[in-house]
């Protein structure tokens, strides 16, 4: 038999060497993790959502025997560190914690983000849900969803809202609510939840969605009145207050949640372990009371196919509300 000549057998060989030193460079179950993972977070720290992390952060170290350390990148409402997780080796050291306004909204309020969610990403699982209280002002004449409602329709355009920021959850949440009721409300942003609250309190705003953590001091002091949740379930904190659903718009929720993602294309039995740590963590009663202190709720996704399914239907959930809307960053 010929053999075949001497440069073929080169390039065969060299190939195969550089196979074989994907196969032993590839991150398997057994042998992952070997060195430190990073968790970009777009919050800055000692946030609730960062006290949070940390802890999962804490628990993962724990268990898989390498530092997992957190590394805040706040700005451009979460751009820097979805695009820093973008661009990194997918190998599992580099993760992404975020938030459905840098996971979902974000996707429809920036068209020309230097990524693409969820394509760039291979979501791992959900992490915490939290809903808003619809909270009012003491002086305004409202003791239900009904009420505010009707006080809406009686002024077109003179009840106000505040919200953390235009593009958040704060904002378009109640934007949502808005087009459902059949209702205007003005849009007055501020520069974070807590001061959007003071604002709500001191009389500058009628109206807040918030979360409740933020929204208690107030409600407690007799500031501001809860008059519904926008989950589907109600809140322990707030037992006597009724869902949006159940005040006569079935059917109707959002929750600000967060999730946790690596890089496109990491490896399946490291996303398979990092999804099984993930649950185990978050199934644990220490982290489930932490989160409920803020009136949120732990959960998970089954799978990291179904956290992903869930990030693109929030995609387009969000994204008509931003286009009914016009909402913009300002």
């Amino acid at each position: 038999m010929k053999r075949p000549p001497f440069h073929i057998i080169v390039a065969l060989a060299c190939a195969c060497v550089r196979l074989d030193a994907a196969a032993q460079t590839q991150p398997t179950s057994s042998s992952y993790p070997q060195r430190p993972i990073r968790i970009l977070q777009p919050a800055p720290p000692a946030g609730a959502s960062d006290v949070i992390l940390r802890m999962v952060a804490q628990h993962l170290s724990e268990t898989l025997g390498q530092p997992a350390i957190v590394d805040n990148r706040p700005g451009a409402h979460g751009m820097i560190a979805n695009e820093l997780a973008a661009r990194a080796r997918p190998d599992g050291y580099t993760l992404l914690y975020g938030t459905v306004g840098t996971i979902a909204i974000n996707t429809g309020l920036y068209a020309k983000a230097r990524y693409r969610m969820p394509a760039d990403f291979s979501p791992l699982t959900q992490f915490i849900d939290q809903p808003n209280v619809v909270v009012v002002n003491a002086a305004l004449p409202v003791e239900s969803l009904a009420d505010l409602v009707q006080l809406a329709k009686a002024k077109p355009g003179q009840l106000s809202f505040g919200s953390a920021g235009s593009g958040s959850a704060t904002h378009l949440g109640p934007e949502m609510f808005a087009r459902r009721a059949g209702i205007t409300l003005r849009h007055v942003p501020f520069k974070g939840a807590a001061a959007a609250a003071v604002g709500a309190a001191g009389g500058e705003v009628q109206v807040l969605f918030v979360s409740p953590v933020t929204a208690m001091p107030f409600v407690t002091s007799g500031k501001l009145k809860a008059v519904a949740i926008s989950s589907l379930q109600r809140v322990p904190a707030l037992r006597a207050v009724p869902t949006i659903a159940e005040s006569g718009y079935p059917d109707f929720s959002y929750s600000a949640w967060s999730g946790m993602l690596a890089p496109a294309k990491t490896p399946p039995p490291v996303v398979t372990k990092l999804h099984s740590e993930l649950i185990r963590i978050l199934k644990t009663q220490e982290l489930r009371d932490a989160v409920a202190r803020d009136g949120s709720s732990v959960v998970w996704s089954e799978t990291p196919e179904r956290f992903g399914d869930f990030i693109r239907s929030e995609i387009v959930k969000w994204g008509k509300v931003i286009e009914q809307t016009g909402a913009r960053v300002e």
